[in-house]
């Protein structure tokens, strides 16, 4: 038996960590739940200990961005995101290798 359905997700964050992310990246967090609509390769991240369970996406943004996303599952209320340019994040691969 197959099934399908929606499943209604709610993404917050924090404004600021946002405007700043627009100012360095030219990335707005509104738009993250656009790489959640197409497949994403994600990984726990254990790097640290954040008290929290965190994950690495890494996806389409639209038809020519690849972006790497950080965020934690909120069951009350959502997704908290961080959004990079794949370019932007060369260091931060292979500093994890």
């Amino acid at each position: 038996m197959q099934s399908e359905g929606r499943i209604n997700v709610r993404f917050v964050w924090d404004e600021y960590k946002n405007t700043e992310n627009i100012r360095r990246r030219g990335l707005d967090f509104a738009d993250a739940r656009h790489v959640f609509q197409r497949p994403v390769l994600t990984a726990l991240d254990d790097r640290e200990d954040y008290s929290e369970e965190r994950w690495i996406g890494i996806g389409m943004l639209d038809s020519t961005r690849i972006v790497v996303v950080l965020f934690t599952e909120l069951y009350s209320a959502a997704a908290q995101i961080n959004i990079f340019t794949r370019v932007q994040n060369v260091n931060f691969w292979r500093s994890s290798v």
